[in-house]
């Protein structure tokens, strides 16, 4: 597999033993299909179809040691609460062998600070979190989550916490 490090233009970053670059609107179709292949062997979306057209929301590629592919933090653009607000949506998988403490928080944060540094004028304006992982829900993850200065919108329609960060 294609290192990440190959090109001058993906910004990288490490986090223990773990390599997460920023891959979004750079993705070649190995590394396409390196993350269809994860998602699908993690039972992550219902079709290969659905997967492949993911794929393109790929922002950051989590990398172990060895060069495998462990994890993914993916954005879509959309409205928000008026359809003319553009925000980033987040979302992230890792997989559960490689969930090590604080990688969450550091991926989450370097993504954001990411398309903060990169933010074209007009584009998206703030990052939506919504939680998924019944574990985000707890006391100790909602200070986290205000410490790194995230404001908690309230519950979505699915009773997922929705947070929203400024650039």
């Amino acid at each position: 597999m294609q290192p990440l490090s190959e090109s001058s233009a993906i910004e990288s970053v490490r986090f223990h033993n773990y390599s997460v670059a920023a891959v979004h609107g750079r993705m070649t179709l190995e590394w396409r299909e390196a993350v269809v292949a994860m998602w699908w062997r993690n039972r992550l979306l219902p079709t290969l179809q659905a997967a492949w057209q993911r794929v393109d929301e790929v922002a950051m590629m989590i990398r172990a040691e060895d060069g495998t592919l462990v994890g993914v933090a993916t954005v879509y653009e959309a409205g928000f609460r008026e359809p003319e607000d553009r925000y980033w949506f987040y979302r992230m998988f890792i997989e559960p062998k490689h969930r090590v403490p604080g990688m969450m928080r550091f991926v989450t944060l370097w993504t954001r600070e990411y398309f903060r540094d990169h933010h074209l004028p007009g584009g998206p304006k703030d990052v939506i979190l919504i939680t998924e992982n019944p574990k985000l829900k707890r006391p100790g993850m909602r200070r986290m989550f205000e410490r790194n200065g995230y404001e908690y919108l309230g519950s979505g329609p699915r009773g997922n916490d929705i947070w929203c960060a400024s650039f």
